[in-house]
């Protein structure tokens, strides 16, 4: 068996240590929230307060028995090193559900409850999948639908949540469902910032004649690495070069400038990334699925 190197052992590291850290703030928002008000989460700890609710199932061992079959899944088709992250993440996870949060805080708001538990919830969430922990449940199941069948991950998630939150609703009625709803909403929002940032990434495509200098105005005014393809107009069928580079969104303006400044025939188009991996200030590192 290959031993870990030092990035893979600090990678592990980092995943440990931000599941323990997203769990406990999962299981503060659970307990001192959603529980007392009755609402439910997304994917399965919704599942699992379901069940608590309606039939006074343990929390915490139903959400760990509703991810052992997915133990399987994981090992099979994403790999040991997962499979081991998966494990080390439900049970903590289960525990912290278990054994944190338990006491009452001084608040009546519904208000309360769906931005505050929300919040804490989805940065609990964010800052898991950003440090590259597994908890299971439906992000388990997500990214399988997703590798293997092309489904996409928001969707598989709508729909499992969407089933659940009909359930609800028939059981508990449409006022607390929407309560639900709207505290999941807060939760996604906060989750997304977290885990891939307030300032998102945005990847800029430059088709222009003057690519040496727009290329040095970019890497000396700006500080951002810039990659230029070979480019050929379908149209004219005349060469030209792309060039192209990933920047912060307050930087969109100064590179406008730059290149309006160049070259101003040039056509530039902006758009919004959903993640940025590799060696660079401010991206993510890249990860073993």
């Amino acid at each position: 068996m290959k031993k870990p190197d030092k990035e893979e052992l600090r990678s592990l590291g980092i995943a440990a240590l931000s599941t323990v850290v997203g769990s406990v703030l999962c299981a503060l928002a659970t307990n001192l929230f959603f529980v007392p008000s009755h609402l439910l989460s997304s994917g399965f700890t919704g599942l699992s307060l379901l069940f608590n609710y309606t039939l006074g199932w343990n929390l915490s061992l139903v959400y760990f028995l509703l991810n052992v079959p997915l133990f399987f899944l994981v090992w099979k088709m994403m790999g040991r090193r997962s499979l081991w992250i998966c494990i080390f993440g439900t049970v903590v996870f289960s525990l912290a559900v278990e054994f944190i949060g338990r006491f009452e805080l001084p608040f009546e708001s519904d208000l309360t409850t769906v931005l505050l538990g929300g919040a804490i919830y989805g940065a609990g969430v964010g800052i898991i999948l950003r440090g590259g922990g597994l908890t299971g449940g439906m992000d388990i199941i997500s990214r399988l639908l997703n590798k293997y069948f092309a489904v996409s991950m928001g969707l598989s998630a709508l729909v499992f949540n969407a089933v659940l939150f009909f359930i609800f609703a028939f059981i508990d009625g449409i006022d607390i469902a929407v309560l639900t709803l709207a505290a999941v909403i807060v939760s996604t929002v906060v989750n997304n910032y977290v885990n891939e940032g307030i300032d998102k990434r945005r990847a800029l495509f430059i088709v222009t004649e003057k690519e040496d200098e727009i290329s040095a105005a970019i890497l000396s005014e700006v500080g951002r690495g810039v990659t230029v393809l070979d480019a050929r107009g379908a149209y004219t069928g005349e060469p030209n070069h792309l060039v192209y580079s990933v920047v912060s969104s307050w930087q969109v303006p100064r590179i406008k400038g730059i290149v309006n400044r160049i070259d101003p025939a040039a056509f530039m188009s902006v758009s919004e990334v959903a993640g940025v991996y590799g060696k660079g200030r401010g991206f993510h590192r890249m990860k073993e699925e």
